[in-house]
């Protein structure tokens, strides 16, 4: 191969791997796979992933959802230090229920839930340790959506962290 075909060809690669690089440093770039969020924050990143109690995580070029029989949990992984966080999602049922958003014990938020979505706005969530977890809990059991073998009792939508205010 000559020389300038070959120094062309990778002057166009590390084009590109540029460009990749700086598509996802975009603030509004989706998480990587398998996390409902990630959130660069100074001195470190927080990681929001789906733990016991939900179903697969789901999304579409506009939105990232995962689906729970009822009672499901968030799981937070900081890397940096302890700060607070300001956490921002989209909850939906297929049927008239209560959920209730917790950690440790504490209520965070507290509504009731139909076929629209409700949007829960948390402004300060803060992680003492490495980790932390959400509990999300719904009032009555997953109903079955026919042609879907999951129990279904609420899903989430769209989870942002940002620092909080």
């Amino acid at each position: 191969m000559r020389p300038v075909l070959r120094y062309s060809l990778l002057a166009l690669v590390a084009a590109l791997l540029a460009a990749g690089g700086v598509w996802l440093a975009r603030p509004d770039s989706a998480p990587p796979p398998g996390l409902f969020a990630a959130c660069t924050l100074p001195g470190g990143q927080l990681l929001a992933e789906p733990g016991p109690g939900f179903h697969y995580l789901e999304s579409n070029a506009r939105h990232r959802w995962a689906w729970s029989a009822g009672k499901a949990t968030i799981l937070f992984r900081n890397r940096g230090p302890a700060q607070p966080v300001r956490l921002r999602f989209d909850l939906q049922s297929l049927a008239p229920r209560a959920v209730t958003v917790s950690t440790g014990g504490f209520i965070l938020w507290h509504g009731q839930l139909d076929q629209t979505k409700v949007a829960v706005d948390i402004p300060s969530f803060t992680l003492t340790g490495p980790e932390a977890a959400l509990t999300l809990t719904s009032d009555r059991p997953g109903d079955a959506k026919p042609g879907d073998g999951r129990q279904l009792a609420f899903a989430i939508y769209d989870l942002k962290i940002s620092a909080a205010e």
